[in-house]
């Protein structure tokens, strides 16, 4: 895996000093071959070559990912691990655009997911986690499901958010040249685990290891590992405990990736106005009472959005003043709305975007 590590960062960053350590590393690889008596030598080509085909035949067949999900409950691999199998999916696929998609967290899932329900026009892209940093990971898919406006609702919340790296490396294959470009961001500040960038550049380029959850979600159904999670609540997670963690990471929100996550949106925006689409942004927010609590940082965070928006001709920010007004009575819990409280959300949304 070193090797292999070692030659796709040679090919990729065109530096003649590491492309001379990967021709080292190669000549290394084919010194020790050599070493090997020959009838061990033949069964390691074989096992190369096995592995090769597994990857080719399995692991990039669009049957076989159909099949995992066919067989697969989201609880048996997990929300994030759930959409990004669908991911794998839809990069195979023929998608039929849709006039207006929806991007973000599980925030927004909750948000649109009964106006997507009910209009052939709409569709989203929803994942747990979701921040700025995973939209151009799946500017593709985004693409390909996309044909006039996408909608992101913001706010504090997500501007705070950086992305999960064990998430990010479930993410769709990337350029070369643009993965290493998407690394460079988290390399820039000390409180991101580096083990875990080297995790998203081998994950993106070698689909058993991105996929392997599917296989570890296999080996749960099989031995029955899932079986204590057999209650309607499918986390299995006592609710004020969700609560509880819920909350004190909204009090907890701060500044410190504001200017990255713009960083990113600036290049997401500018991506979008290539394929002529356009960005419609949603000022978010979360339970009532606790944003309150929070308007100042809130209040930062949109100024930055609505500057964001300044500078690209394809965005436009619409407002809470021109929304329907979410309560304490509407939220599940502190971070997400009630399915049916997101519907007249959602109907405000599309009025408001009709007027531009």
């Amino acid at each position: 895996m070193f090797v292999l590590g070692l030659s796709y960062i040679a090919m990729t960053l065109s530096c003649k000093l590491t492309l001379l350590l990967g021709v080292f590393a190669l000549g290394g690889a084919i010194a020790l071959w050599l070493w090997q008596p020959a009838a061990l030598r033949w069964k390691i080509l074989f096992a190369i070559c096995l592995a090769l085909c597994a990857e080719t035949l399995i692991l990039r067949n669009p049957y076989f990912l159909q099949a995992a999900l066919n067989r697969f409950h989201v609880r048996d691999m997990g929300f994030r691990q759930y959409v990004a199998l669908e991911c794998e999916l839809m990069r195979m696929q023929e998608l039929e655009p849709v006039d207006y998609l929806a991007v973000g967290s599980s925030q927004v899932g909750r948000l649109y997911e009964v106006w997507a329900g009910k209009h052939d026009d709409f569709d989203m892209l929803s994942m747990g986690g979701m921040c700025p940093y995973d939209y151009l990971l799946h500017r593709d898919i985004i693409d390909k499901k996309c044909d006039k406006a996408i909608i992101l609702t913001l706010s504090d919340f997500d501007l705070a958010n950086w992305t999960n790296m064990l998430g990010a490396k479930l993410a769709p294959p990337q350029p070369a040249g643009k993965l290493l470009h998407y690394a460079a961001w988290p390399l820039k500040d000390s409180t991101v685990d580096k083990n875990l960038i080297w995790e998203f550049l081998i994950a993106n380029k070698i689909a058993a290891y991105r996929l392997q959850y599917i296989f570890k979600g296999l080996a749960d159904k099989k031995f029955k590992r899932m079986d204590a999670y057999r209650a309607d609540d499918i986390t299995a997670v006592d609710q004020d405990v969700v609560d509880q963690a819920e909350l004190e990471a909204l009090r907890y929100i701060n500044s410190h990736w504001f200017a990255t996550n713009i960083e990113i949106l600036d290049e997401f925006f500018a991506w979008a106005a290539e394929r002529n689409l356009r960005i419609f942004v949603i000022e978010g927010g979360y339970y009532p009472d606790v944003l309150r609590e929070q308007q100042e940082i809130h209040d930062e965070a949109m100024d930055l959005l609505a500057a964001l928006c300044d500078r690209h001709n394809n965005a436009i920010l619409i407002g809470a003043e021109k929304l329907y007004p979410l309560t304490n009575d509407d939220y599940h819990d502190y971070w997400h709305v009630e399915s049916e409280s997101g519907l007249p959300f959602s109907e405000s949304v599309m009025q408001a975007i009709q007027n531009y």
